[in-house]
């Protein structure tokens, strides 16, 4: 079997680079091509010298010739199935809509993996993205969602139902890298009670909210902190919102409870914090994301989570899995965290419950269910 890939790739710090960097880990030792070839989506206008082997070509994001040319070297290949992996902001064109170019002018099997969904009423551009779905559907054998409301969304719109799977977002064995000392490691306080926040910073995350709840919890003396380890967007509005978060924690005197971290890190880094944390907090304002390595992350690690019900979280974890805290509600957020600290019966019976799901979420399953997808459409 040959197998195409089109995708962002390590080096650059991307979300999709990192979904496509770990999921052909896990499949390729299962799927056994006998050729791979991969097509790298930068995220400007200039080319990259350090991507792995594999990738051949490189789509400048914004130059629409490069989309051509990428289709045309893909039929001369002619790979039995391209897996491409799909968000609106990787491609170059109103609403990426260069993509749709590269996909029309593919003429070998397209397996699309779909990360961005306008699901709800908050969905940026939603009817361009329903332009766009619409007009790529005759031209891809199979869709992947992350989340079955984008499956809901796509079937409203005359997709079929038949050529749409749900394979939630995969994460690594985070809790394998657990080992003791790793707050002493990372230079954390043992005795606290640890809240985590990490992923790209965006005024959509809502993190204000969980700043302004941490305030209340230190007027009561409880001994907690939170750590944001964020990697920031690039953009005027997202240095605007840094600098306003920054600010909060100044204004309540949080200093020595809130800890700001803007660097991107490591896995291992990443995965001793993940490790190192009691909970996660997803205080996310737009409910549309139907897709969250955060939140996958913290059920691979078995941590407890405070999230507003956002559509991937709503989709992936069953009400007393976690707790869900209404969109921007800083008192719902401290009385959660309050809850964890207190109540240890209930932080271990949400534990359990997690440890009891975070294995169906592992790369190493979801490859398999990739597997099955790429042999339903090759055979």
């Amino acid at each position: 079997m040959k197998l195409c890939t089109i995708s962002s790739f390590p080096p650059k710090h991307c979300g999709i680079a990192e979904f496509n960097h770990d999921l052909l880990e896990e499949l390729l030792p299962i799927l056994r091509p006998n050729k791979l070839i991969s097509m790298a989506i930068n995220k400007n206008d200039n080319y990259v010298n350090n991507y792995p082997q594999d990738v051949k070509f490189q789509i400048r994001k914004n130059i629409h010739p490069d989309y051509f040319k990428v289709a045309a070297l893909i039929n001369q290949e002619n790979p039995d199935v391209v897996l491409l992996q799909h968000e609106f902001g990787l491609f170059g064109g109103y609403s990426g809509k260069y993509a749709l170019d590269l996909i029309q002018n593919i003429d070998r099997p397209i397996i699309c993996v779909l990360h961005t969904i306008p699901v709800k009423m908050d969905a940026h551009k939603p009817i361009a993205k329903k332009n766009f779905f619409l007009k790529a559907n005759p031209h891809v054998k199979k869709f992947i969602v992350i989340a079955s409301e984008g499956k809901t969304k796509l079937v409203s719109y005359g997709i079929s139902p038949e050529k749409i799977q749900v394979i939630s977002h995969g994460a690594p064995d985070i809790l394998s890298y657990n080992r003791p000392n790793l707050r002493q490691e990372l230079a954390l306080p043992e005795k606290s009670f640890l809240i985590l926040i990490f992923g790209l910073v965006h005024h959509s995350k809502g993190i204000e909210y969980a700043i302004v709840a941490m305030k209340e919890l230190v007027r009561k003396k409880l001994n907690c902190q939170l750590l944001i380890n964020c990697d920031p967007l690039r953009g005027k509005e997202n240095k605007k919102y840094i600098f306003y978060l920054q600010s909060l924690i100044k204004k309540f005197h949080l200093s020595k409870n809130v800890f700001f971290r803007k660097e991107f890190l490591s896995k291992e880094k990443l995965y001793a914090y993940i490790n190192a944390s009691d909970i996660g907090i997803l205080p996310y304002i737009h409910k549309s994301y139907i897709s969250s390595g955060v939140l996958s992350f913290f059920v691979a690690a078995a941590k407890p989570v405070i999230t507003t019900p956002f559509a991937y979280a709503a989709s992936l974890l069953p009400k007393d899995f976690t707790t869900f805290v209404p969109v921007k509600n800083s008192q719902a957020i401290t009385q959660a965290i309050e809850r964890y600290m207190i109540d240890k019966v209930y932080y271990e019976a949400i534990r359990t419950k997690l440890f009891s799901l975070r294995k169906s979420i592992l790369w190493s399953q979801k490859a398999k269910e990739y597997l099955k997808v790429i042999q339903e459409v090759v055979l």
